[in-house]
Parts: C-alpha cells; sequence; structure tokens
C-alpha cells in the first residue's frame, strides 16, 4: 500500500491528512503549493540540538546532533518554504502537524518574520491541572471562584502529555486544588510521561498529608508521608513542591492550619529521604519579609548554598494577585479599574507563554491561571493539542493581546461592579480579558447596559468578588 494511503488510514493521529492533501491527480492540475513549519514544528527543531548536546557520551552526542540537523523537519526550518511534492516526508510531517501549507504568495521573508513571532518559541514546561478540588480554602486562591472539576478524560490528557514530549517539552509539573488529595489517575499519567523521557515530573502540594497516619491520597492508601513519597518515587515522579505563604505563624494563619509549616519543614528532610527533590512555591506578600523566608528554606532544602534556591527554576515565587478588591490581607491597593490604561494592561505572557502553558481541569489550554483569564485557544476534549497550538494565532484571546486590543474593552468594565483597589496589575488584566471575552462571544454592544452588567456580574463570580 502507497505510503500516502497508509497514513491516511493508519489512524486518528493521521486523518488530518486526508482533508489537507491533495491526491496526486489534482496535484497536477493546480498550481504549486508550499509547505512552512508550523509552530509546533519549530518549536520541535528548536530544543533538538539542546536534548543531543545533553547526551553524556561525545559518539552519542556527535550522531544525535548529526540526526537532528539532518531530519526533514530541521531541513524545513532551515529553508523555511520548501515546494509542495508529496513524498512521505513531507506527508508525515503534515500528519504529525509539524508542517502546514501556506499561500503560494508567502517568501521566505514573510515565513523568516513568522518564525520570529513563534507564539510557543520559548515553551519549556506543561502545567497540568488535574483538578481544582482542595481540602484547604484559602482566601487568596487565584480558584476561589471555579467551580470544583476534576479531568476525567485521561485518554484526551495522555494525547495531549504524549504530543508535548514529541515536541520535546521534558517538564511536567501536576497541580490542582489538591491534586495529591483529589487528583484520581494522576499517578498512572505521572509514570506515563516519566516513561517518555520527561527530565522533570514535580507535584505541588499544600503538605495536608505531612505527619498523617492511614489516609487517603487520589484514591490510594498510604500507612504515612514515608509511604506516599516511595509511591511518587515508584510513579516516576521526581519533584514534590510545598506551598509556602510565610514564615512561620504566619503561613499557619493564611492557610489556618497551625503547625503547617513546621511540618513542611520536616517534609523537606522526608521527601529528601525518600529519593524525592523537595521543592517550594512562595507566595510574596511582604518584600521585607522574603529575604529570611527563602534563606531558611534554602538551608532546608539545599544546604548552606546561597542563591541556590532563587537561581533553581523548579522553585517558584510568586507575588500575591488580590483577585477580590479591598482584602484586608494587602490594605489598600494603587490600581483602580477605572483608572486602567492600555499600556498598563498589556501581557505578552497572553499570547507568548514563557515558560510554561497550563491544560486546565476541563481540558482548556491556558496561558495565564487567574481564574479562567488565560483560557480561550483550545479545548483537548476537542481538539488535538498539536493543533490547538498551531492555531494560537487565530484566537480572540491572542489578537487580543497580541495586537493590543485590549484597551478597546474597557468601557465594559463596570467599575461599579470592580469598585476596589488592586495591589498588582495582573488583577486588571485577568478581569479586562474576561469581560473582552465575553463581549465577543456574545456580541454585547456598549449600548447594552443589561449585557454589559451581567457579563461582568458573571466574570466577578468567576473570580470570587460576586
Amino acid at each position: 500500500m502507497p505510503l500516502r494511503k497508509r497514513l491516511i488510514k493508519g489512524g486518528p493521529w493521521f486523518l488530518a491528512v486526508k482533508a489537507l492533501v491533495p491526491s496526486r491527480r489534482a496535484h497536477y492540475h493546480r498550481r504549486a503549493m508550499q509547505l512552512a513549519p508550523s509552530n509546533v514544528g519549530r518549536l520541535k527543531a528548536s530544543l533538538s540540538a539542546p536534548a543531543a548536546l545533553s547526551l553524556s557520551g561525545s559518539a552519542e552526542r556527535l550522531h544525535a546532533i548529526r540526526t537532528a540537523a539532518s531530519d526533514p523537519l530541521s531541513r524545513l526550518v532551515r529553508a523555511g518554504l520548501n515546494a509542495w511534492v508529496g513524498d512521505p516526508e513531507q506527508l508525515e510531517l503534515v500528519a504529525r502537524g509539524y508542517a502546514e501549507f501556506v499561500p503560494d504568495s508567502a517568501t521566505a521573508k514573510t515565513m523568516a518574520l513568522r518564525a520570529r513571532r513563534n507564539p510557543i518559541e520559548f515553551l519549556r514546561k506543561a502545567v497540568i491541572e488535574f483538578t481544582t478540588r482542595c481540602n484547604f480554602a484559602c482566601p487568596h486562591c487565584y480558584n476561589s471562584g471555579v467551580g470544583t472539576r476534576t479531568e476525567t478524560d485521561l485518554d484526551s490528557l495522555a494525547a495531549a502529555t504524549d504530543a508535548l514530549g514529541d515536541m520535546g517539552i521534558r517538564e511536567f509539573a501536576f497541580i490542582g486544588g489538591e491534586v495529591s488529595r483529589f487528583g484520581d489517575g494522576w499517578l498512572e499519567l505521572a509514570a506515563r510521561i516519566a516513561s517518555r523521557g520527561a527530565q522533570v515530573v514535580a507535584t505541588l502540594s499544600n503538605g495536608w498529608f505531612l505527619g498523617a497516619r492511614d489516609f487517603e491520597a487520589a484514591g490510594r492508601r498510604y500507612a504515612d508521608e514515608g509511604a506516599y513519597f516511595a509511591d511518587l518515587r515508584r510513579h516516576g515522579v521526581t519533584h514534590i513542591g510545598f506551598s509556602v505563604d510565610g514564615q512561620g505563624e504566619a503561613h499557619d494563619r493564611s492557610r489556618s492550619q497551625k503547625g503547617l509549616y513546621g511540618r513542611i519543614l520536616e517534609g523537606i528532610d522526608g521527601a529528601k529521604r525518600a529519593g524525592l527533590n523537595p521543592r517550594v512555591s512562595i507566595l510574596s506578600r511582604d518584600d521585607s519579609r522574603l529575604e529570611g523566608l527563602v534563606r531558611e528554606l534554602e538551608m532546608r532544602i539545599y544546604g548552606d548554598k546561597p542563591g541556590k534556591l532563587l537561581l533553581d527554576r523548579t522553585n517558584l515565587i510568586n507575588n500575591y494577585v488580590d483577585l477580590v478588591p479591598g482584602d484586608p490581607a494587602t490594605g489598600s491597593g494603587e490600581y483602580l479599574v477605572a483608572e486602567a490604561t492600555p499600556a498598563l494592561l498589556r501581557c505578552a505572557g497572553f499570547y507568548r507563554p514563557a515558560p510554561h502553558i497550563t491544560i486546565k481541569a476541563n481540558g482548556e489550554v491556558a496561558t495565564c491561571r487567574l481564574a479562567n483569564a488565560g483560557e480561550g485557544y483550545g479545548n483537548i476534549h476537542d481538539r488535538p493539542l498539536v493543533d490547538i497550538l498551531n492555531r494560537m494565532q487565530e484566537s480572540f484571546v491572542f489578537r487580543l493581546h497580541a495586537e493590543r486590543l485590549l484597551g478597546e474593552y474597557l468601557p465594559y468594565v463596570d467599575h461599579g461592579v470592580f469598585p476596589g483597589s488592586y495591589s498588582h496589575p495582573c488583577a486588571l488584566r485577568a478581569i479586562a480579558t474576561m469581560v473582552a471575552r465575553r463581549v465577543e462571544c456574545e456580541g454585547i454592544g456598549p449600548d447594552d447596559m443589561a449585557g454589559i452588567l451581567r457579563i461582568n456580574e458573571a466574570v466577578a463570580l468567576e473570580l470570587g468578588a460576586g
């Protein structure tokens, strides 16, 4: 059977070829077609050389470099454009989503500009929000207004993580909610990801299980935290991170869990004994107290190695973003919705994620994790992830930020629904983006005051401010 037919009949992975590739008879009766690397194809090619250089043996490294430089995708990326001839190599590139057809008028110059604007050029990590369910009720959580949900379509999620691994992504992080408590099935997916060559398979926890006995975590029972840590290792998990909001009692008050900070310090030691790499995700509310917190955690994780915690990108230090205005924990903020400007609202992270994207618990691919602000690119339950990433430039949320259009939707933000001040501009960006998406989706006009009020109230509820 000819390769073209084998590709088309080879399974769902190749079905797109049938629609995209003309028959050989049609090929002779149309103008010449051109093939160019897709977003995903360019990313994969860019990650192939570093992967080859990371090999330890010189012979293996040299062979990998030569292979990466000579494969069809690398040749296409270097050329920028190739005439379509329908050979097996081109068919496979199209089938895998690494190449796409472009207009006959496309030139090498336009393709070079497109390459420089590849929205996933700096993608290096995938964050899997497996669930939004949590056993804590922290007032600062950016999911506080989002409905509780847990990913149940594990086949679609596995297909998405497989695709990410195939394009060269080697770092994956499972988050929630509290995935360790409510993420039934996440460990099996973690094991699958690890078996396919991931270098970092991490999870983030609030530390609820530390010091506990005979507890259930994601559908499995464990005698103690040591048994849990050992099971993480067996399933390929390499890193476990703990959320920390402050030092000592400050953290315990933030989480309403007496003694939790001390248990996290002991849990860091236990994770190291089990062969895991303990890490932290720090929420910074008061920069004046951050240095002491970082130093204490750094000593616990790395020993006497000043600066190590900050240099290790598997640790996170996050600014506090108050999605609810007037939160007494932050005092009065300096950013008002009524005073927002287009320049303040601009955020490249919405259209050029670096270094990660998030797959939400509802299947949405998102560039921002504040409530639902970064959604709008597509859902892995409806479309393959490769197709979503290749067509990012076509989505409304991409154009909204890349073309600096968000300011045009500021008149739709109701200052009566969002009257307070915020301590971080990201809150304003999330509000304006979510309102703009609803205006566009529902076709709300500037004179439809009832519709504008309705969508603002809906956004406020999603942000936990309603």
